[in-house]
Order: C-alpha cells, then structure tokens, then sequence
C-alpha cells in the first residue's frame, strides 16, 4: 500500500464528483480552481484523486446515486456527494439532504433502508449557505427530505445540490459559492459549537421551510426527515434506522403537526414508543 493511500485513508472527508451531472462537473472544477487540491498517484475509475487539508476529492464516471467506492478510499468520517437537483417546476434551489429509502428503492441503494447521517455538517452546511443568501439571491435554499441512494456504506452520506435546470447546473458563481460553503463548512467542523440537539422530522413537504428553518434559525440540527406523502410507510424499524445511523445522539422527534395528514395518529403512537422528546413545530 503507498504512502499516499495511506494519507487518503487519514483525512475525514470525502467529496464525491460524477462526470455525468453537470452540476457536479461544474462544483468539481469550481473546487479545483479555488483551492490547492494536491493531486496523488492514485487514481478512481482512471480519474485522479485530489487532496486538501482532511479532504479528498474523488471523481466517478458512474451515476452518484449507484457509484460503488472502494472501502479503502472511503474510511473518512462523512461522504459529500456534489449533484444537480431536478424538479418539475425548474425553481433554482441549493439543497441537501441524507440518503434513503422509506419503501421501494427506486433510485438506488436498498429497499427500506437508510444511509448514515452526519448532522453537524449538514447543519454547519446549511448555515454557511444562509450566511451567503444575499451572493445566490435568485436561488431557494432549503432541506430536502431522506431519499434516494446510496444507502449501504458504512460511513455517513450527504448530498449537496444546484438546481433545477441546465442553466443553473452550469452557473459557475453558484458553483463557487456552494463549494465555498461546503469547504468553509468542513473546516470549521471542529469550532462547530454544540447546538441545541439532533432529532428526526416527520411531515409537512419535501421541501421543508420548517425545518429548514429549525436548523438554520433555532439552533438544532437534524437526522433526516420523512415528509408527509411516505408517512404511510413510516414504522419502528425506519424510526430506529434514522435514530440508530446518525453518528450524533438523536434526542428529539420534530412533528410537522399541521404536515401529518392522514397519517397523524399513527406517527404520534409511534413516536411516543420511543424515549425521544417530541416537539411539535
């Protein structure tokens, strides 16, 4: 094993690039212009990797949501996967979300599964972004609910996204700002002082202003949420793997309670099963 696996096996992040998103592309080469990525001898998929200060930067020439790392490029504390976001409406938006699947895995990782959560970056992330608003004015910034793949590695996963068209994946002062944020974010992981708790949402839509707002306005960070179209399958195996996978101590469940539909009682016995405060938003 050489000398520069090694110190990519050390550092603590990873960001991860597709050369088939455009947004990706566009996020990738706004990094590398803007920081001294060193490049190693090792190389992904013939792409080579990068490096700075604990981050690595990774290219893949797969889909994101179906890339296969190998384990030993992958031993540091988060995943950042950088995408373009799609939306039917094509409304330019910033987002982030944690992986998963609350029932069919229709675009990738596993049936009913979860991936690992890290909630202080995405936090640290999304705060950073706010602190930006007034350079990106024409885009939304916001939380996305859990969805998609990958779901099955065994270290934390977060997609950071520019959305929702062509122009927008392109749009290379975006690209600067979102990556700014991303690194600025990472750095600073270790100043990061402790909020006000970690818990898991339920309700309300995919594109939460709630919690969004919980998180960037109120102090608290969060491990994902579910939103009110799959509260049906909602049920005390994913209330455990939300809990279970994010590498901060869950504490709360936040009920979007004008958000549960249908659905309200059911989500409330269940959260009253567990030994997490509820906080009804």
């Amino acid at each position: 094993m050489t000398l520069v696996l090694n110190l990519i096996q050390m550092v603590q992040y990873a960001i991860i690039s597709s050369k088939l998103d455009e947004a990706s592309v566009n996020m990738r080469e706004m990094i590398l212009e803007n920081y001294n990525f060193i490049t190693s001898d090792e190389k992904f998929e013939g792409n080579s990797i990068h490096s700075y200060n604990n981050i690595t930067l990774i290219t893949t020439n797969q889909n994101l949501i179906e890339v296969e790392i190998n384990k030993n490029l992958i031993s540091e504390k988060s995943l950042i996967f950088i995408s373009k976001h799609v939306s039917k409406k094509g409304i330019p938006a910033i987002t982030s979300h944690f992986t998963g699947n609350v029932k069919e895995a229709e675009l990738g990782g596993k049936r009913k599964e979860f991936g690992n959560t890290d909630p202080a970056l995405m936090s640290e992330f999304m705060k950073q972004l706010k602190t930006s608003k007034n350079e990106i004015n024409d885009y939304e910034i916001t939380l996305e609910a859990t969805h998609h793949g990958p779901t099955s590695y065994s270290v934390p996963i977060l997609f950071v996204e520019i959305g929702s068209q062509i122009k927008n994946w392109q749009d290379k002062k975006t690209g600067k700002v979102v990556t700014r944020c991303l690194i600025d974010a990472i750095c600073n992981m270790k100043n990061v002082k402790q909020d006000k708790g970690t818990g898991i949402g339920f309700g309300g839509l995919h594109y939460s202003r709630k919690f969004t707002e919980l998180i960037c306005q109120e102090g608290y960070s969060i491990a994902g949420y579910i939103s009110k179209h799959n509260l049906e399958f909602v049920d005390d195996e994913i209330i455990l793997q939300m809990i279970n996978k994010s590498i901060k101590k869950v504490d709360f469940i936040f009920l979007d309670w004008k958000g549960l539909g249908k659905n309200k009682n059911k989500i409330l016995e269940l959260a009253e099963k567990t030994s997490l405060k509820i906080i009804k938003i």
